[in-house]
């Protein structure tokens, strides 16, 4: 469902927020080869196991996890003009 979205929005980038193990984030990558895929997530070993598994796909150049809370990571990257196309809400 998430790669058929992405691919149908022809997204290049993609805000998640709440990596998990990283499958999302992995949908979105796999839509296209051009996308960038950041995710937040509040936690060390979300963002750990994800990046295993991403490298194990041979994503990881086009995803990337941010840790911290979402507020202020987005925050920053407003701060730093960073936009995206497409926005995931993880529960």
């Amino acid at each position: 469902f998430l790669t058929r979205i992405s691919d149908e929005l022809q997204a290049s980038k993609v805000l998640e927020i709440g990596t998990a193990v990283g499958y999302s984030a992995y949908c979105f990558a796999i839509a296209n080869d051009n996308i960038q895929v950041d995710s937040i997530d509040m936690m060390v070993d979300h963002k750990e196991t994800a990046e295993i598994n991403w490298a194990r796909c041979g994503i990881n150049n086009r995803v990337k996890c941010l840790v911290g809370k979402s507020t202020e990571v987005v925050s920053t990257l407003v701060k730093k003009n960073k936009k995206c196309q497409f926005l995931k809400l993880g529960m």
